[in-house]
């Protein structure tokens, strides 16, 4: 629980000096908390309305905040015991960020005298620039990627920023791959609801939100039991942007290319005493036009040509009350509305064309309402309701149908931060998911109810000042109901986590987690549905989920111009989904013995100027399956290079390399694959206005290959785009 209210340390006009000379003598005998004063530097007169956050280094979360006042003063007070950074912001002016500290609310009083804020024009002063929020941080369970940093995604959107994401890969189509597998959980916000979507696979290109509203995106491979199980090799958690400053606030942004894509949005945010209130809407309309062949003992078989569309439209609405000091009501509403089409013609080498016709359609309401209280300094009680419905119709050449999806989730947790050494939260959380799928042309009806129902816990536990623990267990309960199809089971997902700090520049890590991999609706659809070949596919209503035993371990190490991590994993799975072809005819899915997925990833930041950073990443993996001789592998590599001009404006320079890949259908990018991407944004008026122009994929060569025993695939989904893009924030102090 993040305490949005605390007691005002008001100061009178007529005694600010007494104040300043005597007041942490006589309130630290009686009081605990934490003082200050902001002024500014050059002039050293008072700060009125700066932003003073505190954010626990734990979770990085915002623990409370508060305005300072008309002297320039601020009071935090009931602050729960933990270790913290204090951030103090203001329009203008450069963020001050304090060294991290432990506060221990039965002793602990610390007064910060004269919080100095420079004015944002010394920024060409080599020491300031530094201060800025870094590409990444290194969390003992995840990776910290602050969008900002990221100057080729600006005014893009979600899918643009998500194929910068080092270890995260987008496929052709927009399906999200992590670590080498496409099963991976996509959140907003720590929630799945408002993704179009009725598979357990997000495409990238339905995530609703733009780039300009992304604030951070975290990539959790080894989840602590509070999180769903699902997602085999982990979570990607796109935490957005909120205004934390009183007043009117907001931001516009638009992006524009060349061929034909165009998309925008906004945000506003207003807040006064108890209420903040908050609006975001977003709409993107992108085409792509795309070219392929394949080819078989030199000979062209076929060509295809193809051009595909796809429209979003975003809307949220909500508010956040203050019932009382220790009490918070939130509500809000998201309405998405996507649509697609493809049409492609394929042409064979005897001159004859098909015609292959696309369409779907889908719209999503959710509701969310939440409360969240403060029992006491040291217990919090948080209850969360959200209920999504979802309609989605596919029309192809082939097929047409229609899929209806609601869920309902009902969320409590109890966390206890009585010590500083010892916390605990404890947690419910049930889904009711229904899926009804209708076959407009065989009239079928398929039916998939899923009722999950789970309790959860963790413990956090400092052994020593270097060490640090984290232990969670998950029980799910899952009663799953096709047509007549029982498949009912339950599961324990146990978590642990183990920091060790070897000195304040490198520390080691070890992670563990249990996951699940629940079958698709396509997976476990009874119903035929035909192909554009002989071959029909079906599914399995009696398929089993995978089962995966995920552990990693992590070092990292920090200089003055560098900073490096390494991570080595695997990944141990039970139940492995393959096709089944033993008939004929027909193709459908079954569950085939066991498996491994293990792999390395690395990062390494290096700054050889104050001015320019470089960024590498590299990760490479390989999985096999019992009983099949063949060793998959694949590999991903990420350059980011940023260099800050004097006059404000920063170039970057990025690039993606795909290594040959080894899959089960065939070998991709055989000969390998790179696309580079270029930058420059320019900021204006206090960086209220940002102008950025780049293109993405500069050499236009940003191609898809694959080689099989029988023949060669190439396809080319998009073309070279120049964007022009505009952002501007607005404020009403």
């Amino acid at each position: 629980m993040k305490n949005k209210s605390v007691l005002i340390f008001n100061i009178r006009i007529f005694i600010p000096i007494l104040y300043l000379l005597f007041s942490q003598y006589l309130i630290a005998a009686t009081i605990t908390g934490i003082d200050g004063f902001v002024i500014q530097a050059d002039s050293q007169k008072p700060i009125q309305y700066a932003t003073i956050t505190l954010i626990n280094v734990d979770n990085d979360k915002i623990e409370m905040g508060q305005l300072t006042d008309e002297n320039g003063c601020f009071s935090l007070r009931n602050i729960p015991d933990g270790e913290y950074i204090l951030e103090t912001d203001f329009i203008g002016f450069i963020t001050f960020e304090s060294e991290p500290f432990f506060y221990n609310k039965d002793i602990s009083y610390i007064n910060y005298d004269n919080i100095s804020l420079q004015l944002k024009a010394l920024e060409i002063n080599p020491v300031n620039v530094k201060a800025e929020n870094p590409f990444y941080e290194v969390k003992v369970d995840k990776k910290v990627y602050n969008i900002d940093q990221m100057k080729s995604t600006a005014g893009g959107t979600c899918c643009d920023v998500m194929k910068k994401v080092p270890s995260l890969d987008i496929g052709p189509n927009g399906e999200i791959s992590l670590r080498g597998s496409d099963n991976v959980t996509v959140l907003i916000n720590e929630k799945r609801t408002g993704i179009i979507g009725g598979d357990r696979k997000t495409c990238a290109v339905a995530v609703p939100v733009p780039a300009a509203m992304i604030d951070r995106i975290e990539i959790i491979t080894s989840p602590s039991a509070e999180y769903d199980p699902d997602g085999m090799s982990g979570i990607v958690n796109i935490i957005l942007k909120e205004e934390k400053v009183f007043g009117y606030n907001g931001e516009l942004s638009i992006n524009m290319g060349d061929t034909d894509k165009l998309n925008g949005g906004g945000a506003l945010s207003y807040r006064k005493n108890k209420i903040h209130l908050f609006t975001k809407l977003n709409f993107e309309s992108q085409k792509f036009v795309g070219i392929g062949s394949r080819f078989a003992d030199g000979s062209v078989i076929e060509n295809n040509n193809n051009i595909s569309s796809n429209d979003i439209q975003f809307f949220n609405i909500g508010s956040k009350y203050d019932i009382s000091s220790w009490m918070l009501f939130t509500g809000e509403g998201k309405f998405t509305q996507v649509s697609s089409e493809l049409n492609e013609t394929t042409t064979f080498s005897n001159n004859s064309d098909i015609i292959s016709i696309n369409n779907n359609e889908g719209q999503s309401q959710v509701y969310d309402l939440g409360l969240y209280s403060n029992l006491s300094n040291d217990n919090i009680l948080n209850a969360e309701i959200s209920f999504d419905i979802q309609e989605n119709e596919t029309q192809n050449s082939h097929n047409e149908y229609q899929l209806d999806i609601s869920r309902l989730i009902v969320k409590s947790d109890y966390y206890n931060s009585g010590n500083d050494n010892f916390q605990f939260n404890l947690g419910y959380k049930g889904r009711i998911n229904t899926h009804v799928k209708e076959d407009a042309i065989d009239d079928n009806v398929f039916k998939f109810n899923e009722d999950i129902h789970a309790i959860y816990g963790s413990l956090t536990y400092e052994i020593t000042e270097n060490i640090k623990s984290k232990a969670g267990l998950r029980f799910e309960t899952v009663e799953s109901l096709i047509d007549f199809t029982n498949n009912n089971y339950y599961k324990l997902y146990p978590s642990a986590h183990l920091s060790y700090v070897i000195n304040p520049f490198s520390s080691i890590r070890f992670g563990y987690s249990s996951r699940v991999n629940r079958p698709e609706l396509k997976q476990l659809d009874p119903f035929l549905i035909t192909s554009s070949t002989s071959i029909d596919t079906v599914g399995n209503p009696e398929l089993e989920p995978e089962f995966i035993e995920a552990v990693e371990l992590g070092y990292s190490r920090t200089s003055d111009v560098s900073k490096i991590d390494f991570t080595l994993y695997n990944h141990f799975i039970t139940n492995i989904t393959q096709w089944d072809e033993s008939a004929i005819d027909t193709l459908t899915y079954r569950n085939a013995g066991n498996g491994n997925l293990n792999g390395g990833e690395m990062m390494l930041k290096y700054s050889p100027l104050t001015m320019w950073d470089i960024t590498l990443t590299g990760n490479y993996y390989q999985s096999n399956i019992s009983g099949d001789n063949e060793i998959y592998y694949g590999g991903l590599g990420r350059l980011i290079s940023t260099y800050k001009f004097v006059n404000n404006g920063e170039f970057e320079l990025s690039g993606t390399y795909h290594a040959p890949s080894k899959t089960s259908i065939g070998l991709e990018y055989p000969d390998g694959q790179y696309t580079i991407d270029l930058a420059y944004q320019v900021s204006l008026f206090d960086d209220r206005l940002k102008l950025t122009c780049k293109v993405i994929d500069i050499f236009d060569n940003n191609q898809y290959v694959r080689e099989s025993d029988n023949y060669t695939v190439y396809k080319k989904y998009d073309e070279r785009t120049f964007y022009i893009t505009m952002q501007y924030k607005f404020s009403s102090i």
